[in-house]
């Protein structure tokens, strides 16, 4: 069976920001403006989490969130 030339995370990733910018969309259509911002903020707090495993080792800012990432993950404390 040959693998996918897109990963399958980045495809939840993009389907989950998808389904989050429509449910955003919806919800700045029906908010004031105070809470448009708010909700704005949690929702790209929610895409940005969603894509701290794909971020590049290139930097060690990452390898350190990464590396707090797993440790605040582990089971096994």
């Amino acid at each position: 069976m040959p693998l996918p030339v897109v990963p399958i995370g980045i495809l939840w990733i993009i389907g989950a920001a998808a389904a989050i910018g429509v449910l955003g969309g919806l919800v700045t259509f029906f908010v004031t403006k105070e809470g448009t911002a708010a909700i704005l903020f949690v929702l790209v707090l929610v895409i940005v989490v969603l894509a701290i495993p794909f971020l590049p080792n290139r930097y060690a800012w990452v390898r350190e969130l990464k590396r707090k990432l797993r440790y605040l993950l582990d089971e096994e404390k």
